[in-house]
């Protein structure tokens, strides 16, 4: 079982922004603690990783209990997002219209290439899939569904999102990745750069094999009207997206999809 970490410190001990409720702040803390690790956490794992104090904590954990936000198992005595938060995070995908006018594109995009598609968004340090689609042909290295996250630093989706986001968005993600990372991320920046500087040239950013060992992927991003930034990608066997493949036809049809989505994103918004 993972051990739960700590955050750093310049997040523990920095003094809350003017204008910030602290107490609403430590609670919401707790609720990220899950977001790494996907399973149950006791009462010591939360105090590990948020540093309360244990009668701020507990009053926290009590609230948060009452609200929905989490639920105890009293077998195992851990706890667990509840499900209030079900419900605001489908609000929350349901909420970018965009994927009513992406589908039928991505339909298209997937039998088109016999590729698996994927929009999304970027949430904290990972990209957050909001839609799914597959070609009948497409084969399966690893499934991702709607609501499944990937991390940006090593991901087509993050990249093609570091690449569209604006210089200071950009840089305070890389600081935080920085110190995610740690002694790795010499050799991670090192990718993020490379495949930026060629994504400036193709149009779209490469992951080859870096998420996940027998995958390639590409990814671009759109801005919405709303100021939020999407990205579709195409991923498969690196044994079926090669780079030859990626560079004749992958790559192109990704790239008349998404001027086509940007343009039809538009019209609906008008």
């Amino acid at each position: 079982m993972a051990t739960v970490k700590t955050r750093p410190p310049s997040a523990r001990d920095a003094k809350p922004a003017p204008g910030r409720v602290v107490a609403l702040q430590r609670g919401l803390e707790i609720l990220a603690c899950f977001e790494p690790y996907n399973r149950p956490l006791s009462h010591a794992d939360l105090a590990r990783a948020t540093h309360l104090p244990k009668p701020t904590l507990t009053r926290l954990v009590n609230t948060l209990l009452g609200l929905g936000f989490l639920r105890l198992d009293p077998s195992s005595d851990q706890y667990s997002l509840g499900p209030r938060l079900v419900t605001l995070s489908s609000a929350y995908v349901g909420s970018f219209d965009v994927r009513s006018v992406a589908r039928p594109l991505m339909e298209r995009l997937a039998i088109e290439t016999g590729l698996s598609v994927y929009l999304a968004i970027a949430s904290d340090l990972d990209m957050m899939i909001i839609e799914v689609c597959r070609s009948h042909s497409s084969m399966l290295v690893t499934r991702l569904d709607i609501g499944s996250r990937v991390p940006i630093s090593t991901s087509a989706l993050g990249r093609a999102y570091l690449l569209a986001a604006d210089a200071e968005t950009r840089e305070s993600l890389l600081e935080r990745m920085a110190a995610t990372h740690g002694k790795h991320w010499k050799g991670i920046h090192q990718k993020i750069e490379d495949s930026l500087r060629k994504a400036r040239k193709l149009g779209y950013c490469l992951s080859l094999g870096e998420l996940y060992p027998d995958v390639h992927s590409i990814a671009k991003a759109l801005p919405t009207p709303t100021g939020d930034i999407v990205v579709l990608n195409c991923g498969g066997p690196s044994t079926y997206l090669t780079e030859q493949r990626i560079a004749k036809s992958a790559g192109p049809a990704l790239l008349d999809t998404v001027q086509v989505l940007t343009d039809a994103i538009g019209k609906a918004a008008r």
